[in-house]
């Protein structure tokens, strides 16, 4: 009888622990953040920028309209006074009681300064950036 015994051989194990994040990882991360906020941070501007036009633009609407009724009402065409964020836009009528003029045109609203354009033969207002 014939006996054969197999001695196996431990390998040596390396055992390492791998805990955390290697320095190309955190370069890729980083890497991928930057990319974003290039991206990101000029349409978040953009956006704050248009949200103020928009805002100036609903409050001088909102004060023409406000002047034609009290032109309907007492059949005077006096100037109106509208506060737009930081500054006080004077809002006039012709003698029929339509649009004639918005001064100044430039208003300061949340830090931003906004061009508003009166529009007399519609009697609208609009605002940019």
């Amino acid at each position: 009888m014939h006996f054969s015994i197999k001695v196996r051989k431990r390998k040596k194990e390396k055992k390492m622990d791998k805990t955390g994040f290697t320095l190309i990882e955190i370069l890729v991360v980083i890497a991928i953040l930057g990319i974003l906020a290039v991206i990101a941070i000029p349409q978040y501007s953009k956006y704050v920028n248009q949200a103020a036009a928009s805002n100036a633009q609903a409050v001088l609407t909102s004060c023409l309209h406000e002047a034609m009724a009290n032109f309907l009402a007492n059949k005077t065409n006096d100037a109106t006074n509208c506060s737009v964020g930081a500054s006080t836009v004077l809002i006039s009528l012709d003698t029929h009681g339509n649009l004639n003029a918005i001064t100044p045109t430039n208003v300061l609203v949340k830090g931003k300064s906004i061009t508003c354009t009166h529009h007399p033969g519609t009697n609208t207002i609009s605002c940019t950036p």
